[in-house]
């Protein structure tokens, strides 16, 4: 039995059905971890979910960048994500996550 399944998952795709899931809800049935490679969506051709204006609106709330939404976005329902970054001050930013969280209505 596999313990990790390792999927591209990220903000936007949790409302887009059950195809875009990777079915998550039977991995945690089975006790496979669920985790998140690309969780910013590298491969997707945008930055939409590092600098767009949806995640950066909701950064201002808490002092924090669009990567870190959506990051924490993940990282709040339990899904441990590797997000890649060669650049320090982003590497000392994507592991800021631990001591905040967004309220129910950002999580939406």
């Amino acid at each position: 039995k596999p313990h990790v399944n390792q999927v591209e998952f990220h903000v936007g795709m949790g409302t887009a059905g059950p195809e875009a899931t990777d079915d998550r809800d039977f991995n945690d049935a089975e006790g496979i971890l669920y985790q998140s490679f690309s969780p910013l969506c590298g491969p997707c051709g945008t930055k939409e979910l590092v600098t767009g204006e949806f995640v950066t609106k909701i950064g201002k709330k808490y002092g924090k960048t669009g990567a870190q939404v959506s990051l924490k976005w993940q990282v709040q329902q339990g899904i441990p994500v590797i997000p890649k970054s060669n650049h320090p001050k982003h590497q000392l930013q994507n592991a800021d996550l631990f001591d905040w969280e967004l309220s129910d209505e950002d999580m939406e």
